[in-house]
Formats: structure tokens, C-alpha cells, sequence
């Protein structure tokens, strides 16, 4: 038997701060408004939103966005672009307020385990690019050892696309959103079945990036993210994967 853990090769990830006053409307608007217009988005298959748990760097972001679409062409999309030049007044009100951002439009380079989880632990990395499929063999033995210890249930390491992330910086919403900072290539996700599994799991990743850089590990920002909402697509087409 076979089990879908995510929803398409393609993801949208976003990683974003706002100054404490603003937090609560941010969260009403992000949950209410944001997510579900984000998720109704044709190609957009599920949308999670997380915020950053003990052990998250101070600079990673403490709220933190996973969209998982057909693949990372939707998010460069005429549906896609559309939606992001015509905010909304509440829209362009938040994303003003942004004291970080940063964002990344991933292709799905792995997927090992199956399943997701209310726990995930990001982390950046700085890796040369012809070091990518070496880093992929490298991560699928992390995965088999990180879900036979039961430290996680799945894990993912995605390619920022760099000219599908820039899209947005051209769009009416791009124009209105502060503070954004760039995404390194790789970005490794993973889920973690036991939320005290997250110092592990990145030791294992780490580990992975030492390897292959010959000692200096390339980590970037890391962090550790606990589930807020999460919403899937009604679309039949889009649901079936």
C-alpha cells in the first residue's frame, strides 16, 4: 500500500516576522483571508501555516508558511500572478508591517517517509549546486535513519527556484511587502514525529552538509516550527495530486 505525504512537486515556502502589536490581526488575516485565497489558487493543493517553537534561530522567521502546489511552474502561473496583483486592502496593510520575510518557489529535489506532522524543523543551506545530487543520496540515508529512530515521520529537501521567486518582486503585492531577504538554494523540511526529536534531526542534516562540503557544514537559518492551520484544496483535479 502506498500513502501520499505531500500534495505536489512543487512548494511555496515563506518565512515571515511582524512587530508584536501587529500579531494578532496578521494571525486573523493569515488564517481568514490569506491562506484560504492562497490555497483557492489554481495548482495550490495545501496550505500550512506554523509558529517558531524553543530552538528556532532569532532570525529564521517566527511564523512560517508551507504551500504545496502541482509543481513550482503554478506559482509563475497566470492564475498565480493574477491573485498577487490585485491585493486586497487588508493585504497590503499586513504585508507593509513585515519586519522580515523571506520566501522561497521550491521543485521537490526529495521526499523520504510518509506522513506529516504538527512539528517541522527547517534549515537553509548554502551548498554548491553541482553538490545537489550527492546531497540528495546523502539525505535519503539521513531520512531511513531519522524515521527508523522515530525522531520524524517524513522528510523533504527542496531547490529554490530563483526566477520563479523573484516573479512576485514585480507584482502589485511584491511592490507593497517589506523587508524581504533572499533564500539560499537548498531548504531541507522535516517533520518530526516527536517535537523533542528537532536538536537530532538537525544534527543528521548537518552532518550531511559537512560531508558533502568536506567540513564546513553550509547551514543557514534553522527553524523549529509547531502547526497552526492547516487547509486543503476542494478542487477534485488538484486534490487527486
Amino acid at each position: 500500500m502506498s500513502f501520499r505525504t505531500l500534495a505536489g512537486a512543487g512548494a511555496l515556502i515563506n518565512w515571515i516576522d511582524v512587530p508584536a502589536d501587529v500579531e494578532a490581526e496578521f494571525d486573523h488575516w493569515y488564517t481568514f483571508q490569506h491562506l484560504p485565497e492562497r490555497v483557492g489558487t489554481p495548482g495550490f493543493a495545501r496550505g500550512r501555516r506554523f509558529v517558531a517553537e524553543n530552538g528556532s534561530d532569532p532570525g529564521a522567521g517566527r511564523f512560517l508558511a508551507l504551500y504545496e502546489t502541482d509543481d513550482v511552474d503554478v506559482l509563475d502561473s497566470a492564475p498565480y500572478l493574477e491573485r498577487l496583483n490585485a491585493p486586497t486592502d487588508w493585504t497590503r496593510k499586513i504585508s507593509a508591517t513585515f519586519t522580515f520575510a523571506q520566501r522561497a518557489a521550491c521543485s521537490l529535489a526529495l521526499s523520504a517517509g510518509q506522513g506529516s506532522a504538527a512539528h517541522v524543523l527547517t534549515a537553509q543551506l548554502d551548498l554548491l549546486d553541482d553538490s545537489g545530487e550527492a546531497f540528495v543520496e546523502h539525505l535519503r540515508k539521513v531520512a531511513v535513519r531519522l524515521t527508523e529512530s522515530f525522531d520524524a515521520v517524513s522528510l523533504h529537501l527542496y531547490r529554490n527556484d530563483a526566477e520563479i521567486t523573484s516573479a512576485k518582486s514585480r507584482t502589485d503585492e511584491g511592490r507593497v511587502t517589506s523587508a524581504a531577504d533572499s533564500v539560499p538554494v537548498w531548504i531541507v523540511v522535516v517533520e518530526l514525529a516527536r517535537p523533542e526529536a528537532w536538536s537530532a534531526a538537525l544534527d543528521e542534516v548537518r552532518a550531511g552538509a559537512e560531508h558533502i562540503r568536506g567540513g564546513a557544514d553550509g547551514i543557514g537559518r534553522v527553524g523549529r516550527y509547531r502547526l497552526l492551520v492547516e487547509l486543503e484544496s476542494a478542487d477534485p483535479a488538484t486534490a487527486a495530486g
